[in-house]
């Protein structure tokens, strides 16, 4: 379940009547409705089996079937076979106008049902858990289908939607394990959300054109689910739409569709192709991530945003092109990316603007996020433009085959794990960038087992995390001369002391600061490198 404003996921947790994300009040949660459902129906008897019944039966031959006696006229909540009551098929009288909300929910034994032309609604939750429930008929005068309605009728395989139905409820025939083929009406203009949801054995569904929006996790969970045609005149589908269909092969976004909502198609792991909407603006959050068998994506000129994670797990993606209109690289969008081997980055990025207090502009940060094109160990070239004034944490961490960084003098900031394991880089250039400050400095090169040189006396580090500078060459066993940046501490406790250029055994010169000479740690490897001040 989810929240309908914010898409929170609220783990199907059905007591939850207020959403924890956003605060937006919830449909009524399931437990209240049976609640409330049990004692309608205890107030009123059992309105089919006992009134219809008795004054019906000798008119249509009697519209319930049993293998066992009537036992209570009461429904229960969820029947059993203590119950007494054993129904198997029903045939709803003539003149019914309404099955009610609840009305039949729970009755596990019930395997079929007849509905007659004078039904125009089903609702809420009408037939909810009936999970022998195989066939059903619809009446033609049908008009909604409430939210709910067929929800978890395991055994349901087939059904054509009423050609009068605009709208198909929320979570509708969510957990319909069975259900192999769905009629959609031509006069549906929404579909619900997670109204398919966990729909295992559907394999394919045309989207009529009269369909305007999919709602959050429609299809969400339908593995068997290999083809899906959408209509042109979609302008919506939102996040987690098609979220888990492991079948999934090609699709094609509608023309009219600007935004690639979150998670869209996160895990359709036999995805190959797909095509975008050239009025695309936005990518979302985890949009394609885990996509495993996609290699290739064209991405529209106007796509602005492109969210974090929004590719990360593509493992067999080789190549994908930059939008100039781009503003920023979010955390994570192309971590472990495996076999993406290049990527230019657009030269045009807008970043962010930090406000002041008083409300005018402090900062413009261009970022490239967090995680960004970490674990993309085939990537071998990459053009980071002047701008670009943030390197994120592990930006770059784990590429292997990266063997020249060109950092331009926009850079101002890089943080911690940036380069860490990029064991083949060689060349990395930042000495000219004095305004540069070194934060987040922990295993910044840690495993850049072929760096050789590197000069970081125009740099500063920050007072809060002076000390993690230490740590940031680990491993580095092939680093010979170091130019130490201002603002390191004169004095490490004894705990700290072995860690202090930790694996540079090749270190030969260390160039430091005039501050540092009383530094306790630099008399400490005197004796194994030359050290110099300046």
């Amino acid at each position: 379940m989810y929240c309908p404003k914010c898409g929170f996921n609220l783990n199907d947790d059905n007591g939850v009547e207020v959403c924890p994300e956003c605060g937006a009040k919830l449909r009524e949660s399931t437990e209240k409705k049976e609640e409330r459902a049990e004692a309608k129906t205890k107030k009123s008897g059992m309105k089919y089996a006992v009134a219809a019944a008795a004054a019906v039966a000798v008119l249509c031959g009697g519209f319930f079937i049993f293998k066992a006696g009537m036992g209570a006229a009461e429904k229960p909540s969820e029947p059993s076979a203590e119950s007494g009551l054993e129904l198997v098929s029903i045939t709803v009288p003539e003149g019914t106008t309404e099955i009610k909300d609840y009305e039949f929910a729970y009755y596990t034994n019930m395997e079929s049902i007849t509905i007659p032309d004078s039904v125009t609604k089903i609702g809420v939750g009408a037939f909810g858990g009936c999970a022998n429930l195989k066939s059903i008929k619809l009446s033609e005068n049908i008009e909604e289908i409430g939210n709910d309605a067929f929800r978890e009728c395991k055994s349901l395989e087939n059904i054509d939607i009423p050609d009068k139905v605009e709208k198909i409820g929320d979570s509708a025939f969510y957990g319909c394990e069975g259900l192999k083929s769905i009629g959609l009406s031509e006069n549906i203009e929404e579909i619900g959300y997670s109204a398919f949801e966990g729909c295992k054995s559907l394999e394919n569904i045309d989207i009529p054109e009269t369909v305007e929006k999919i709602g959050m996790a429609t299809f969400r969970g339908c593995e068997g689910l290999k083809n899906i045609q959408l209509s042109e005149y979609i302008r919506e589908i939102e996040g987690y739409a098609f979220y888990g269909c492991e079948s999934l092969e090609n699709i094609n976004i509608p023309e009219r569709v600007k935004v690639i909502e979150d998670g869209k198609f996160f895990e359709c792991s036999n995805l190959i192709s797909v095509g975008l909407p050239e009025r695309l603006e936005k990518i979302g959050e985890q949009s394609f991530s885990s996509c495993s068998k996609l290699e290739n994506i064209d991405i529209p000129k106007n796509v602005k945003d492109i969210g974090s994670g929004a590719f990360s797990g593509c493992v067999n993606l080789k190549s994908i092109n930059m939008p100039e209109q781009l503003k920023w690289i979010e955390n994570s969008t192309f971590k472990n990316c495996k076999n993406l081997e290049s990527i230019t980055i657009p030269e045009k990025l807008e970043g962010e603007e930090i406000l002041s207090i008083d409300g005018k502009t402090l900062e413009k940060s261009i970022i490239i996020g967090d995680s960004a094109f970490s674990g993309c160990n085939s990537l071998k070239n990459i053009n980071i433009p002047d701008g670009v004034t943030t390197i994120g944490n592990g930006a770059f961490l784990d590429c292997w085959s990266l063997k020249e960084i060109h950092i331009p003098n926009s850079v101002t900031r890089i943080s911690g794990s940036a380069f860490g394991g990029c064991m083949n880089l060689k060349y990395l250039d930042i000495s000219s960038n004095s305004e540069m400050e070194i934060t987040d400095a922990e295993l910044m090169f840690a495993g850049c087992n072929n760096l050789e040189n590197i000069d970081l006396s125009n740099k500063n580090c920050l007072e809060y995390d002076r000390r993690s500078i230490f740590i940031s060459f680990t491993g580095c066993n092939k680093l010979k001369n170091i130019s130490l940046p201002k603002g390191l501490p004169l004095m490490l406790d004894e705990e700290e002391l072995p860690f202090v250029f930790t694996g540079c055994t090749s270190l030969e010169t260390i160039k430091a600061p005039e501050e540092l000479k009383d530094a306790n740690w630099l008399e400490e490897i005197r004796n194994q490198v030359e050290i110099i001040f300046y």
